[in-house]
């Protein structure tokens, strides 16, 4: 074989190396663009759970809170409009309503959300979620003593409590609730979710009338 003719077979083997490296860098990168696809969607995955709900899973409306326990309007909405609301849309079959723990405003915002989701497995959420609400404005009404405390008054197995509380896919969950109010466009709390536009309080009715309207 000539010189020249070993000189083209060379050209072409590395020719070949080369589309061989370009193809497993293409498909690497292909590979690992989905994989960080399918694992952001596992991580943010986030699902309602059904002792957060009230009503009809299958009514014309759904309506999705974003509280923080912390935050002064969300008692406020709690506490002085709340349950009328239940009363005329969600007791009616209007609505589907699923409260949403959104703690950003301060540090113990997140352990008063833990205390509300570890009651809410008890079947005691609003009445404790209510509680916290009711001491929202007090410096140290959110650490891990006075949280228990409540507990014990509702009645709650202190040992399932605890257990709940310390579990990481309490925080889990609460953080992924986050990441879906982010998504959504939530930005503020309290905020409503209702049927995928997010609206605030001064809206909320008049957002789920128009709903039913259609």
């Amino acid at each position: 074989m000539t010189n020249k003719n070993l000189q083209r077979q060379a050209i072409v083997e590395e020719q070949k190396k080369k589309q061989t490296r370009t193809f497993l860098i293409v498909g690497g990168v292909i590979i690992a663009l989905v994989l960080v696809f399918v694992l952001s969607k596992l991580l943010t995955a986030f699902t309602p759970r059904s002792e957060f709900s009230l009503g009809d899973p299958n009514a014309p409306v759904k309506v999705n809170v974003f509280s923080d326990f912390r935050c002064s309007h969300c008692a406020e909405f709690a506490e002085n409009q709340e349950d009328q609301f239940i009363k005329d849309y969600v007791d009616t079959g209007k609505v589907y309503y699923t409260f949403i723990n959104h703690p950003f405003l301060a540090a113990d915002s997140m352990d008063a959300a833990v205390a509300a989701s570890c009651a809410a497995q008890q079947g005691k959420f609003k009445e404790y979620s209510r509680e916290l609400f009711s001491r929202y404005t007090e410096p140290n009404a959110f650490t891990a003593a006075n949280l228990g405390a409540y507990a014990q008054t509702l009645g709650l197995d202190m040992d399932k409590f605890n257990a709940c509380s310390a579990d990481s896919a309490t925080r889990s969950y609460i953080n992924k609730g986050m990441l879906f109010g982010g998504k959504q466009g939530v930005t503020g709390t309290p905020s409503f979710l209702v049927n995928g536009k997010v609206v605030y309080s001064n809206a909320l009715i008049q957002t789920v009338e128009a709903e039913l309207a259609k």
